[in-house]
């Protein structure tokens, strides 16, 4: 199963059958959830402390996999279980893109890192 939205697996259809699609904005931004996202529903973003969603960039697929290529840091964050991640485009009105769980409780003030290569999305 790919870590696709169904929005991101529309663009990619259509992209195939050529259809005009339009591209994400750059930069690509991870998003922290509460609640677990789907391919349909978004998760329950984090809110409070200094939180944010953060830049993120990938390597190139490989194997039907794409990880982050650099380290991803959040700092000072709200006292929160995180339950799952996405990843939107930056256009005037985020689109959701990727997503997948991801479990971490976190306390109040916490800084969460993510090395490179450590959060892998399947889209094959």
């Amino acid at each position: 199963m790919a870590d696709f939205t169904d929005t991101a697996e529309n663009l990619v259809v259509n992209f195939i059958i050529g259809s005009a699609v339009t591209q994400p904005t750059s930069p690509l931004q991870l998003a922290l959830t509460t609640t677990v996202p789907t391919d349909s529903t978004p998760g329950t973003q984090m809110a409070g402390g200094s939180y944010a969603r953060q830049s993120i960039t990938f390597g190139s697929v490989s194997g039907g996999t794409v990880s982050n290529s650099v380290l991803i840091r959040f700092d000072n964050l709200p006292g929160d279980d995180v339950a799952g991640v996405e990843v939107y485009d930056s256009a005037g009105s985020p689109v959701r893109l990727l997503w997948k769980a991801f479990s971490k409780t976190i306390d109040p003030g916490d800084s969460l890192e993510i090395p490179i290569g450590d959060l892998d999305f399947i889209v094959a």
